[in-house]
């Protein structure tokens, strides 16, 4: 058995299952099961009781996940918190999804590289979009964003090479840097009236 250190949280391995620790862990932070730090070989992970907060740390992975903790509710591929008003993670294989009613926030990284993702249908009291919550979702093809959305994190939909139509309701949403970057498909007519809308640093690269 091996410990790793994987966005500041303590992971163990064995036998190409991964368990988090029952002692040490209450967080797990956006990405740390990365699929791109983690073995092809693994089957499986669980996440125990002690674990009280996420935020999607299973980008671009295709094991089962078990979710023990009572502060989280789980069903159908779907991570959400206890109240189910917050999506963490869309772990799911659909194609087609409608945000359930209660939702108001979609974490950070909730939809990274959902590449099957093709649609999205927000229900009008989300407030919060995170950073990078559908970055590189490259199938996404088009989006209407609800007026109760007051905030947009950064990176939110970069690299959504397939999306050619956003419809913002939220005249004074604010929207953060490089929030549609490498969308390639936005007709430039669209980026400008978006750049004109919401400033040039929704298009602009990322601070290093």
């Amino acid at each position: 058995r091996k410990a790793y250190n994987i966005g500041n949280r303590l992971r163990e391995l064995d036998n190409d299952q991964c368990f988090v620790s029952e002692i040490t862990i209450a967080e797990l932070t956006y990405g740390a099961y990365h699929s791109d730090r983690v073995s092809e070989n693994l089957m499986m992970i669980e996440i125990p009781s002690n674990v009280q907060y996420m935020e999607n740390p299973f980008v671009g992975l295709k094991c089962p996940i078990f979710i023990k903790s009572q502060y989280f509710s789980y069903k159908n591929g779907i991570l959400l918190n206890k109240e189910e008003t917050c999506i963490i993670a869309y772990l799911s294989s659909k194609e087609h999804y409608v945000l359930p009613s209660k939702i108001i926030k979609i974490s950070n990284g909730a939809f990274w590289r959902c590449e099957q993702l093709k649609s999205i249908q927000m229900n009008d009291v989300v407030k919060e979009i995170g950073n990078w919550a559908f970055c590189a979702c490259t199938h996404l093809r088009s989006l209407m964003i609800p007026k109760s959305v007051a905030k947009i994190g950064h990176s939110a939909f970069m690299l959504c090479r397939d999306l050619y139509e956003i419809s913002i309701l939220n005249n004074n949403a604010k929207i953060g840097r490089s929030a549609f970057l490498y969308c390639y498909s936005l007709s430039e007519g669209k980026t400008d009236l978006l750049k004109k809308q919401f400033g040039e640093q929704t298009f602009a690269s990322p601070l290093i």
